[in-house]
């Protein structure tokens, strides 16, 4: 399946214990690499984690969300594309943006 940096598609995820796997949102912050690769970041409802970044539908160029979701800027992964099962939606390019940026703002963090 095509996608691009920016897209929120649903794939596999597993569950901690690595044994079961639900079907979960997750956004797509790089293009597919030659190796079929991208890089992905966490999707969750859930307001539980202070790097989590906030988005609804307004943040969207394309595609719904069923309701408020947060992007986990700390749960970053790599991901095959063949394992995307389908795309629901894009964020808008600005937001995509910062997003990038916060997630450079983590990593560049010292504790």
């Amino acid at each position: 399946m095509p996608c691009e940096k920016g897209d929120i598609v649903l794939t596999p995820f597993p569950f901690s214990d690595l044994a079961t796997m639900k079907k979960w949102p997750v956004l797509l912050l790089t293009p597919q690499d030659r190796h079929g690769d991208v890089i992905a970041m966490a999707i969750t409802s859930q307001v539980q984690n202070i790097n989590a970044y906030p988005i609804d539908e307004s943040d969207l160029a394309e595609g719904k969300l069923p309701k408020q979701r947060h992007l986990r800027t700390d749960k970053l992964f790599t991901l095959s594309a063949s394992l995307i099962i389908k795309k629901i939606a894009t964020l808008k390019p600005d937001i995509h943006r910062r997003v990038i940026q916060q997630t450079c703002h983590l990593l560049d963090n010292e504790t």
